[in-house]
């Protein structure tokens, strides 16, 4: 017998909340992102010093013109969650105990 013989399945105590964020806030964001002022980063080609200031303007870029917000909310809308987490199973053969480090690790 393994453990999952013994364990019972409990059903999930939260209650789904959607995740909704407000246009003014999409639209704030936006302006934001579109209002950033850029430092000089002499020096930092190989990225020594953080991230390199081309990288981050084309990431910036995307988040302020081609990410859809609303599309990623109903991808995590589709799936019960309690705001910050989606409560997933993991089958017993492949969940390992939480380590000294409070890490998981699937075999």
């Amino acid at each position: 017998m393994s453990r999952a013989d013994f364990v019972e399945p409990r059903p999930f105590p939260l209650q789904a909340t959607p995740i909704h964020v407000p246009d003014a806030v999409l639209a704030d964001l936006r302006q934001r992102l579109a209002s950033t002022r850029w430092p000089d980063d002499a020096g930092n080609d190989d990225g020594y010093y953080g991230i390199d200031r081309r990288y981050l303007r084309e990431l910036v870029e995307y988040w302020h013109t081609d990410y859809d917000w609303r599309t990623a909310e109903a991808a995590i809308n589709a799936h019960p969650h309690g705001g910050h987490f989606i409560p997933w199973e993991i089958p017993a053969e492949h969940a390992s105990p939480v380590g000294p480090t409070g890490d998981r690790r699937i075999r």
